[in-house]
């Protein structure tokens, strides 16, 4: 799809502002100051009895994870499976995708939020090495989750109520691509899941954009986009440049 990023014109705007979110330069404002909060504190230490998870060790874990995903995609794209339930609780959808794929005596690991009142999720931390921003502590996980639901929430408000106006089709596509990017990328900032945070994360930003019928072509669940591409624009929209993810996911709609 060839549209590329530009700041709309005030014109091309509603001109009725929204109350679910605030618009600014063709992009909805995130009202989540918590996260920079939630990302400090340590909690209590993961007990060493417990498992690191990846997914990844497990034999047969491409074509199990490819295969599940390409069933929920259906189910999206068919409509038999809510693209607003899918984007504000990915939890099901992390449990079908991996619940064949966790530790023995851990197989909560699928389907619930690291902080969550199971043994090895309750202190399950997480750290990304490239990343030190990556991460809510347990402690404060469930929380982080419940405010980016809300959000998520006041997001999708905002954007039926933009599909709904007069404005132009380019701008209505870039406003939801920029909102869609913007939630992906706090979810990947809380990191919620001890494992599978990326495909949970690409499934949420399929389920946004699929809601206004913007199927990403290239853009996969899995296997990983394409690197480093795909990272290094996760990390400029970190550190408060969306220009390169946005552009990355529009390049990528059919």
């Amino acid at each position: 799809m060839q549209i590329f990023w530009t700041w709309p014109q005030k014109s091309q705007l509603p001109k009725r502002q929204t109350n679910h979110a605030i618009l600014k330069n063709g992009l909805l404002e995130s009202q989540m100051p918590f996260l920079s909060y939630m990302i400090r504190g340590s909690g209590r230490s993961h007990p060493p009895t417990c498992p690191e998870w990846d997914y990844e060790e497990y034999p047969g874990h491409g074509a199990c994870v490819s295969l599940k995903i390409a069933e929920i995609l259906k189910s999206l794209r068919s409509n038999t499976l809510c693209n607003l339930s899918t984007a504000t609780d990915s939890r099901s959808a992390h449990f079908r995708m991996f619940c064949t794929l966790t530790p023995l005596g851990c197989e909560y690991f699928a389907g619930n939020y690291r902080g969550d009142t199971y043994p090895c999720l309750e202190f399950y931390g997480v750290k990304i090495e490239s990343d030190s921003r990556v991460g809510c502590p347990p402690h404060t996980n469930l929380l982080a989750m419940n405010l980016l639901k809300a959000e998520i929430h006041r997001t999708i408000a905002a954007l039926d109520e933009i599909w709904t106006s007069l404005i132009d089709h380019p701008v209505k596509i870039l406003q939801t691509v920029a909102a869609a990017c913007q939630i992906f990328k706090v979810f990947l900032t809380i990191h919620p899941y001890a494992n599978g945070n990326g495909h949970a994360g690409r499934l949420i930003l399929w389920s946004l954009l699929g809601r206004y019928n913007l199927w990403p072509v290239n853009w996969a669940v899995d296997p990983r986009p394409p690197e480093p591409t795909y990272t290094n624009a996760i990390k400029a929209h970190r550190d408060g440049d969306p220009r390169a993810l946005i552009q990355f996911v529009l390049n990528n709609l059919h």
